[in-house]
């Protein structure tokens, strides 16, 4: 995620599988537009996420059967999605 997002601030919370990501802009502003773009490129590429709070934040909670090439598919998945964007 750093490699990626070298000019956005954001925050990863989370236990386990379920994580949030929070992007801020420079002036610790909600970054909605970007979350939004990011989110909806990974539902068509077949990656379930949403977004929260004041739509600044991903939420990621994959299924309890989820295995371990799931995984690996929905970060790859991410990193495609993420290298496209000028974050």
């Amino acid at each position: 995620l750093k490699e990626h997002c070298k000019k956005t601030k954001f925050e990863v919370r989370g236990i386990g599988l379920m994580l949030a990501i929070k992007f801020l802009t420079d002036n610790e502003r909600h970054n909605s537009y970007l979350v939004a773009k990011i989110v909806f490129e990974m539902i068509e590429e077949g990656v379930m996420l949403c977004f929260s709070g004041d739509f600044d934040t991903i939420l990621c909670f994959p299924p309890l059967t989820i295995d371990k090439e799931g995984i690996d598919k929905s970060i790859s998945i991410l990193d495609k999605v993420l290298s496209k964007k000028d974050l």
